[in-house]
């Protein structure tokens, strides 16, 4: 099991809301299906969230966890990044933790997910695992053994990935296809980190430069964010 290679920077749950944008369809559609389901699925379904580099994947799922309506929905949420050289053992370890909300002193596998499905027995809870770069089916049942068997209805899985692959891997109910930003977006969200609450016609000299650099950008939301907060005045 691997990260994104591109970026191993941990991630958190946590969200600047100024910088979501050009994302409400997107971000409805998964909502939509977060609070569906079907009685007694045979797994717990998993949304993936996949795209390239930049455009966007964690600040949606980010998005999504902070929403009203989902926390309202989900008793329990919990939130992993996927780093380098991530194991099934790591991540199991790393959700009994967040659920118990103690260090975890079990070193057997086994004995972690009867803990861990234990905790979760009941309880409709929502995970996100962000920045999933690769798995194996071997890995994923194991992964997954204690979450079917803990999972109240309702529960859902949320996967981050750049990587098409782990959709069919994981069997997903839904895989949205994150595109990127339209011109008028990614010029928005630049001038928001660029000039913050002025506006850019309070700048002549900077906006023929700013236009240059959305082009540059392509539409991907980190870089436009990363160059319009070089170019903050």
């Amino acid at each position: 099991m691997q990260p994104e290679v591109d970026d191993e920077t941990e991630t958190s749950s946590f969200i600047e809301e100024s910088l979501v944008l050009g994302r409400e369809i997107d971000k409805e559609k998964i909502v939509e299906e977060l609070m569906q389901f079907k009685p007694k699925e045979k797994h717990i379904p998993v949304i993936t969230i996949v795209g390239m580099v930049g455009v966007g994947k964690t600040t949606l799922a980010q998005n999504l966890y902070n929403d009203q309506r989902v926390t309202q929905y989900f008793e329990l949420k919990m939130w992993i990044h996927v780093t380098r050289g991530s194991t099934v053992y790591k991540i199991t370890k790393e959700l009994l933790e967040i659920v118990t909300k103690q260090k975890c002193k079990i070193s057997n596998m086994e004995l972690m997910q009867r803990q861990l499905e234990y905790n979760l027995r009941g309880r409709r809870y929502l995970i996100v695992i962000d920045n999933m770069w690769n798995i194996s089916q071997s890995d994923w049942k194991k992964l997954r053994y204690a979450l079917d068997i803990g999972a109240m209805e309702g529960s859902k899985i949320i996967v981050t990935s750049q990587n098409a692959n782990v959709a069919r891997t994981m069997d997903v109910k839904l895989s949205h296809d994150l595109k990127i930003l339209s011109v008028k977006d990614s010029w928005t969200l630049f001038c928001r980190c660029a000039f913050g609450d002025s506006s850019p016609d309070a700048h002549p000299e900077l906006v023929s430069i700013g236009k240059k650099i959305v082009k540059m950008a392509e539409g991907l939301p980190l870089a436009l964010i990363k160059l319009g907060g070089l170019l903050r005045f």
